[in-house]
């Protein structure tokens, strides 16, 4: 563990940045997958000195491996792909690699010296009774709201805000990014109206455009509308509003037990570093890796719903 801190603090001291158009020839931006457009902003690229970057994104691993330090923003699903399909690389690899805490159970015993886990963290939270302005963020798919009923729930919250406070939707509707046909989607139509009926006053609509340039957001309450972070863990819409001073409903106010390491990320919010705590699952994802026969695991029907079961049996 001495050494993994090492290398973030040299990092810190001297930080090398990845996702920069410097390396452009290194990164193949031309040739990512489309998962990163169809996921698009909350995949959008944002920097801080611990190298913020999607596994999936990874196309020269010997590249990607030079960089001593590297905050992987994937949810669950494409971060058991990187670890099933890297595996024997990544037992080599000499960096540091941070995966969100939601994360932990993908991470197996033997990497277990290579890796930390994160979250973000905001020391001054409002209660989104206290809001003069909510924002509702999300990309809307049948994929997304596929248990909409439960997003819904979680927007049992908006009860508690003032008939005076504003209401903000920023909704990008998508088709599943996932998905290897064409498919009508269903579910968009209804959900909205059952989100409607939630509101105590008119919402207004957002474009890109209108988000990014958001003022000072100190008295903003913003929910993400995905329910949890099997597709990202580290958006870059949370990243831009908080970094304004937004509280992200998703996120936390600073632990109190000390974490190994904390760091800045903006004014607002920061990174709180530990080491692994949950015991891995790794064995089984390999399982279900083995039994895939598809050439490209992260569009495979079969690997994603059997990940997607395991993941939401771990939630239980």
């Amino acid at each position: 563990m001495g050494h993994m801190l090492e290398q973030i603090n040299h990092q810190l001291a001297n930080p090398l940045y990845l996702n920069a158009n410097t390396n452009y020839l290194g990164l193949k931006r031309d040739s990512w997958p489309k998962l990163s457009s169809d996921l698009y902003p909350l995949a959008g690229d944002y920097y801080h000195d611990l190298n913020p970057f999607f596994s999936f994104n990874v196309l020269n691993f010997d590249f990607f491996s030079s960089f001593p330090v590297v905050t992987l923003r994937d949810g669950f699903y494409s971060t058991t792909v990187f670890y099933t399909l890297q595996f024997a690389k990544l037992l080599k690899n000499k960096q540091t690699l941070l995966v969100h805490q939601n994360n932990e159970p993908i991470i197996p015993d033997q990497l277990k010296d290579k890796t930390f886990s994160y979250k973000m963290v905001q020391p001054k939270r409002i209660k989104i009774s206290e809001a003069k302005q909510v924002i509702l963020i999300g990309v809307v798919s049948d994929q997304t709201l596929e248990n909409y009923d439960q997003i819904l729930a979680k927007l049992e919250i908006l009860k508690e805000i003032s008939p005076q406070t504003k209401v903000k939707i920023y909704f990008q509707t998508r088709k599943n990014p996932f998905e290897q046909n064409y498919t009508e989607h269903i579910s968009t139509t209804p959900f909205m109206y059952h989100l409607f009926k939630k509101l105590k006053n008119d919402p207004q609509f957002m474009t890109t455009s209108d988000l990014v340039q958001l003022g000072l957001l100190k008295e903003t309450y913003v929910i993400n509308l995905v329910k949890d972070s099997f597709f990202i863990a580290d958006s870059y819409i949370d990243y831009l509003l908080s970094s304004k001073g937004a509280t992200i409903h998703e996120w936390e106010a600073p632990s109190t037990n000390a974490p190994l390491l904390s760091h800045p990320i903006s004014l607002f919010h920061h990174i709180e570093i530990n080491k692994i705590k949950s015991p891995t699952l790794f064995n089984d994802l390999i399982f279900i890796k083995k039994r895939s026969a598809a050439a490209e695991t992260l569009y495979d029907p079969f690997f994603f719903t059997q990940v997607k079961n395991l993941f939401e049996h771990l939630k239980k």
